[in-house]
């Protein structure tokens, strides 16, 4: 048997695993939070969001309460991981605190967008204190020390041929 039809084979197998595993994930995170709602400040933050996923989830394979469950658990992710010091997390930390604040500016109507807003980038800022903690923007200072020998060449003696081109 070739080996293009086996790995292939296992490819499939990987995703439909990893589809089940995903989905089932999700639902014990979903029991274990419950569907309870937000107040508060952090209402403000993750009502639009949920209303930004409602309005651009139709067409996939995910309701949008898993989409939401799933930007809820990708945040504890990346901040347990960046504070580990995950420089990946700590990158995807940065790009989910822009891609939320583009959320809530979205998804917010009239008069309270930028206050909505202000509210999610400082929520951000805070999260951020903790995955960001340790990282230095102190230049690193290299010194580079040569150990090999110095091979100095002293004068060649004259040869023979030297001394007739004279």
């Amino acid at each position: 048997m070739a080996a293009g039809p086996v790995s292939g084979r296992r490819r499939g197998l990987f995703c439909v695993l990893g589809t089940w595993a995903g989905d089932h994930a999700l639902d014990v995170y979903h029991r274990i939070v419950g569907a309870r709602t937000h107040t508060g400040l952090v209402a403000s933050l993750s009502r639009p969001v949920h209303a930004y996923l409602d309005q651009h989830s139709a067409g996939l394979p995910m309701t949008p309460q898993s989409l939401f469950g799933l930007w809820e658990l990708a945040a504890i992710v990346l901040l347990v991981l960046g504070f580990l010091g995950s420089t990946v997390a700590r990158l995807g930390w940065l790009l989910y605190g822009f891609a939320t604040a583009w959320m809530v500016w979205t998804a917010t109507a009239g008069p309270a967008r930028p206050v909505a807003t202000a509210v999610a980038v400082a929520l951000w800022g805070a999260g951020s204190f903790v995955v960001l903690h340790g990282l230095s923007l102190r230049p690193i200072k290299v010194t580079n020390i040569d150990s090999r020998p110095q091979i100095v060449a002293g004068p060649q003696p004259a040869t023979a041929g030297d001394a007739q081109d004279q």
